[in-house]
């Protein structure tokens, strides 16, 4: 997080075409996805939680998912890993 603390997310993607939608997980609960898209290894969506939409842009290959998150004009940069399905 931008203050430095961690926040444990996982994040449940569904693709179809050039839609991206989903879930993002975390202790405080469950958001949707919106607004999301991809574009060749391109991503961009958008989470709300307690009213304001946090922008999310990166790239994803196989297992990896770099993000760069914007929590209004703070940046931090992530790297999402796939989970092994339980």
């Amino acid at each position: 997080m931008p203050d430095g603390n961690e926040l444990q997310v996982a994040y449940n993607f569904r693709v179809n075409g050039d839609q991206l939608s989903g879930t993002a997980e975390s202790p405080a609960g469950v958001v949707t996805i919106d607004d999301g898209q991809v574009v060749g290894n391109a991503v961009s969506f958008k989470v709300t939680v307690d009213g304001t939409a946090y922008a999310h842009r990166g790239t994803a290959a196989a297992d990896v998912c770099a993000l760069t998150i914007d929590f209004g004009g703070q940046v931090i940069e992530v790297t999402l890993r796939r989970s092994a399905s339980p």
